[in-house]
């Protein structure tokens, strides 16, 4: 996702990968109540393990439309991913 938002803005994007803990511990430090830091760090570590690897139609049932893939819905905000107004 980094490289591929990085080619589209021509802003380079870094991924850092972190821990569970160390995910608790930096949200905790922005001044997250520990207990739900370490609650979304648990979710994050959830999502990261396949917990969300899921396609459904949800968007198209809802919008009457499809949904785009993310390489389109980066070309179409690349304005907005450059510094610039959509």
């Amino acid at each position: 996702m980094a490289r591929a938002i990085t080619e589209v803005s021509g802003r380079a994007v870094r991924h850092y990968r972190l821990s569970a803990d160390e995910l608790t511990d930096r949200n905790a430090g922005f001044g997250m109540p520990r207990r739900y830091a370490s609650v979304l760090a648990g979710m994050d570590d959830a999502i990261a393990h396949g917990a969300e690897d899921r396609t459904t139609d949800e968007v198209e049932r809802m919008t009457g439309r499809p949904a785009n893939d993310i390489a389109s819905f980066l070309i179409d905000q690349r304005a907005v991913l450059s510094g610039g107004q959509p």
